[in-house]
């Protein structure tokens, strides 16, 4: 499972729809929604502040 998958699962899980998420992270919802999908690349730093703003830590191990 790819960690945008996880997210989205999570998001779900808390009943945060994608306009709800969208607008906390400070972006579109239709930004948000070709992102989950996977026809968008976006920021780590957008994907931190998801992770964050579901009440995860996301940490990233770089051997």
């Amino acid at each position: 499972m790819s960690i945008i998958s996880n997210l989205i699962e999570i998001r779900k899980d808390k009943r945060i729809n994608q306009k709800v998420m969208a607008k906390k992270l400070g972006i579109s919802s239709g930004s948000l929604n070709r992102f989950e999908k996977g026809n968008r690349k976006i920021d780590m730093s957008i994907i931190e502040d998801y992770a964050n703003k579901l009440g995860y830590e996301l940490k990233l191990i770089v051997k």
